[in-house]
């Protein structure tokens, strides 16, 4: 059994420390690409809920010309 120097511990410390620190940046990556994504379907959901509005506008407008006649 060998025991590990205190440089062996100090090395493989700092390897745990590095690989925490590019999961950490891996994360944050992919929290950046569903950030972008949230933002997108953001967008389109406006858009649609733009379209409904003015259907259903569209709809009243119809219902009032049909009742009228």
């Amino acid at each position: 059994m060998t025991r590990d120097t205190p440089e062996d511990v100090s090395t493989a410390g700092a390897k745990d420390i590095l690989d925490v620190l590019n999961l950490l940046k891996g994360g944050e990556e992919k929290i950046s690409e569903v950030e972008l994504k949230l933002d997108e379907m953001e967008k389109k959901m406006d858009s649609l809920l733009v379209q409904l509005e003015d259907l259903h506008r569209d709809n009243n407008d119809l219902a009032k010309s049909s009742s009228q006649k």
